[in-house]
């Protein structure tokens, strides 16, 4: 399985954003797990118990049109059964950003007793 993840290099080419990288599950856990760590202009007020084991993806904000918004609609949909676990993998985020207003997203525990949950294959499932 291979993973392109969002907070990779990102090429901007005439408003399309590409991913300049495949990379395999394995290495995409180790780059995602404590990315929020490496935002620079960040606050995470309510994180989790081993913060360090997730990931921090965004997938709309405020100004965000009807394929973001429905891209997010169809991630949820299908991440749902991560949410609904007696220890859920994956938490709801929304932050404020300065420039706009606010982001959304998800908090994915990548790893779990140091193996790759299942939550975080879905995620890179989901956007290959």
């Amino acid at each position: 399985m291979v993973c392109d993840l969002p907070h990779n290099s990102i090429l901007k080419t005439h408003g399309v954003h590409s991913m300049t990288a495949t990379l395999s599950l394995e290495e995409s856990a180790a780059k995602a797990a404590g990315n929020w760590q490496r935002f620079t202009c960040f606050v995470w007020f309510e994180r989790p118990e081993a913060a360090e084991d997730y990931t921090i993806v965004y997938t709309s904000n405020r100004d965000s049109g009807p394929l973001d918004r429905a891209n997010d609609k169809a991630i949820r949909k299908a991440i749902q059964p991560f949410f609904d676990a007696d220890v859920p993998d994956v938490h709801c985020e929304s932050h404020s950003h300065w420039a706009v207003g606010h982001v959304d997203g998800y908090a994915i525990r990548v790893y779990r007793d140091g193996q790759i949950t299942d939550a975080f294959a879905k995620w890179c499932e989901l956007q290959a």
